[in-house]
């Protein structure tokens, strides 16, 4: 693309226009899909984080002031989808896992019959113990780890400062904690 056509496509897609979207899509779809891959695996999130990749990018096309290739910034926002994308599945896995081993790495090496029983069971104190969280940590709880939520999304859909989520999320898991230590 030259740069008459990609800076023409920039102020089309800051105006909104819907053909420069799908331009920009149709032109880069596979660069980007091909980083994804590359970068998380054959997940079967890959799909959902192209779709968040140009979506992120029409939201910050009006900020795009055009001091790189447009292909270079789509690689800048999937690199930052991907890393992001990797510490949410992070931050859940190790919180699960240390809700459902009791914060007992040594249990989780533990290979024996009766594993799959006590997981299980630790799965539905986990859940009960969240279910008996009050409504405002409960919230927090289930948009950021189980819905793998970043804090700042929840900060919008809760409509609470990026601070009170922090503070909720912190609270909610040493609720947690003790009422599984009380339930063990």
């Amino acid at each position: 693309m030259s740069d008459g056509s990609e800076r023409q496509l920039i102020e089309q897609l800051r105006a909104g226009q819907r053909d420069a979207l799908e331009r920009m899509i149709a032109e880069n779809q596979q660069m980007v899909s091909r980083l994804v891959a590359r970068l998380i695996g054959w997940s079967d999130d890959r799909e959902d984080l192209v779709q968040e990749v140009f979506l992120l990018a029409l939201r910050g096309a009006k900020k795009f002031r055009g001091d790189s290739k447009l292909s270079t910034w789509l690689t800048r926002i999937t690199i930052n989808v991907c890393r992001s994308h990797q510490r949410t599945r992070l931050i859940r896995k190790t919180f699960w896992k240390r809700l459902i081993a009791g914060q007992n790495e040594e249990q989780l090496s533990e290979v024996d019959a009766s594993t799959s029983t006590r997981q299980q069971d630790r799965i539905r104190q986990v859940t009960r113990a969240v279910q008996r969280l009050k409504s405002t940590y409960r919230e927090v709880v289930v948009l950021h780890y189980l819905e793998g939520m970043p804090a700042e999304d929840v900060q919008h859909v809760l409509g609470i400062s990026r601070n009170m989520v922090e503070v909720r999320l912190h609270r909610a898991r040493k609720m947690l904690e003790d009422m599984l230590k009380e339930s063990t």
